[in-house]
């Protein structure tokens, strides 16, 4: 194993593994990425690097009309992703939700960009891998086949951060259980964070947050979603 591949994994397993001194959250609340600027310009951090080491060039980035693109495709080893360090947890009565709505290109890998939801204590997660023509669900490495070179919208929500219910473009997709054999824990993360692989993908918005449970929460949510206003089809802008 050379070098390059042990910095890789370090740089990986530190920025993943040391998320676990956020601040508690006593109140709902809401994080909302609407890709107008940059996500580390707005509270998100990066973790980004390429074949010539830890923050060295990362992924080409663009911002238009809305949308953040990610463009790895120059070369396998780039990762660039970002995080958002804190407790992320409901107290009873509430709901934790995040939702994203991406497109990812047809000339990109199946696994290498995706969105990861890491739950308090104890440590577990939830990944989807977001490809061009599915997505898959870990654990248990699910696979939901979807329209390839359009954007798709995903919803997670859970009320014990033990069991999570999955939307795709608004429909029931999947249901299942956090990941628990980890020492992942509270962070919520997207982009491109695999080596070995590339992607191109156009991430519309990505949120998350906990609010009251269902009572209020169509409310919430259609404030959320009013946020964006945007319509985006077809290939990135």
């Amino acid at each position: 194993m050379t070098c390059k591949v042990h910095w890789r994994r370090a740089m990986i397993l530190a920025a993943l593994l040391g998320v676990a001194a956020g601040t508690a959250q006593g109140e709902p609340y809401w994080i909302a990425y609407e890709g107008n600027e940059f996500p580390e310009e707005v509270g998100w951090r990066r973790i980004y690097g390429n074949e010539h080491g830890p923050f060295a060039g990362g992924a080409e980035r663009n911002i238009r009309d809305g949308v953040f693109t990610l463009n790895s495709m120059r070369h396998d080893q780039i990762v660039d992703f970002y995080d958002v360090r804190q407790s992320i947890d409901p107290a009873p009565g509430e709901l934790f939700t995040a939702e994203w709505r991406v497109l990812v290109d047809p000339v990109s890998d199946p696994g290498d960009a995706g969105v990861i939801i890491a739950r308090d204590d104890p440590p577990g997660y939830l990944a989807v891998k977001n490809g061009p023509y599915a997505v898959v669900i870990s654990p248990g490495n699910v696979l939901i086949e979807l329209k390839a070179g359009d954007f798709h919208w995903f919803t997670v929500r859970s009320v014990d951060m033990q069991r999570f219910e999955l939307s795709i473009d608004g429909e029931p997709a999947y249901s299942g259980f956090f990941e628990s054999n980890t020492l992942l824990q509270s962070f919520v993360a997207f982009g491109d964070s695999v080596q070995g692989q590339r992607s191109l993908t156009c991430w519309d918005y990505v949120r998350f947050g906990v609010v009251p449970e269902p009572a209020t929460l169509s409310a919430l949510l259609a404030c959320a979603f009013g946020l964006s206003g945007r319509v985006h089809h077809g290939s990135c802008p």
